[in-house]
C-alpha cells in the first residue's frame, strides 16, 4: 500500500448540531393545505409537515445516529488527491469474496448498513461470504468532493484503487441507480 489508510469516525461538533437545531426552529409551518380538501393528491399535508418538524425539533437524536454510523469500520485514503471515504468490514470466513458495494444519488453509504452483517458472516455457512467495502461517492459524506467535473471512468478508476489498496486483487461489485454507472465501468 503506498498510501496510508486513515481510521474515521463521525464527529459532529455539539456547535453544528445545536445550529441546525436553531434553523429548524426557525423554520416556518404553513398554516392551510395548498389545496383545500385534495388531501395528500397534491403534496403532504400540513398535519405530516407538523409531525415531520416536530420530530426533528423535538425527538430526533443526532449523537445517537452519530453513534449508529461508528459501528461500522470506516476508515479515509486519499487517491488522484482526494479523500475517500469508505467502510471495510472483513468476514471471519477463509472463502470470502470481496464485495464492492456502490450507493447511487441521492442516496450514501449507510444504505447498506443493514445487509453488512448478512454479507459477511452469513447464518447458513452454505452461502458464499464477502469482505465488504463500502466506498462514498466523490463528494458524498465524507468523501471530498472533485475539485472539477469527473467521469464515471475517473470514480472507477478511484475505487478499483481502493480495492487493490485493501489488499485485494480480485472482487465483485453491486450497485445501484447512479452507482451502476460506476460499476459497469469497472
Amino acid at each position: 500500500m503506498s498510501d496510508p489508510i486513515r481510521p474515521f469516525k463521525v464527529d459532529v461538533p455539539k456547535s453544528e448540531v445545536d445550529r441546525l437545531l436553531r434553523k429548524l426552529k426557525d423554520t416556518r409551518i404553513p398554516t392551510q393545505e395548498i389545496v383545500p380538501g385534495a388531501g395528500s393528491d397534491y403534496g403532504v399535508t400540513v398535519d405530516w409537515i407538523r409531525s415531520m418538524y416536530d420530530y426533528w425539533v423535538n425527538d430526533f437524536d443526532w449523537y445517537k445516529q452519530q453513534d449508529l454510523i461508528n459501528q461500522k469500520p470506516m476508515a479515509l485514503t486519499e487517491i488522484n488527491g482526494q479523500d475517500v471515504h469508505f467502510v471495510h468490514v472483513r468476514s471471519k470466513q477463509p472463502d470470502a469474496m470481496p464485495l464492492l458495494l456502490i450507493h447511487g444519488w441521492p442516496g450514501s453509504f449507510y444504505e447498506f448498513s443493514q445487509v453488512i452483517e448478512l454479507l459477511t458472516n452469513p447464518e447458513d455457512k452454505s452461502k458464499q461470504a464477502f469482505h465488504c467495502i463500502v466506498p462514498s461517492l466523490p463528494g458524498f459524506c465524507f468523501s471530498s468532493r472533485p475539485p472539477r467535473g469527473q467521469t464515471l471512468k475517473e470514480v472507477a478508476g478511484m475505487f478499483h484503487t481502493l480495492v487493490q489498496r485493501l489488499g485485494y486483487d480480485n472482487y465483485c461489485v453491486q450497485a445501484g441507480d447512479w452507482g451502476q454507472w460506476v460499476g459497469r465501468e469497472l
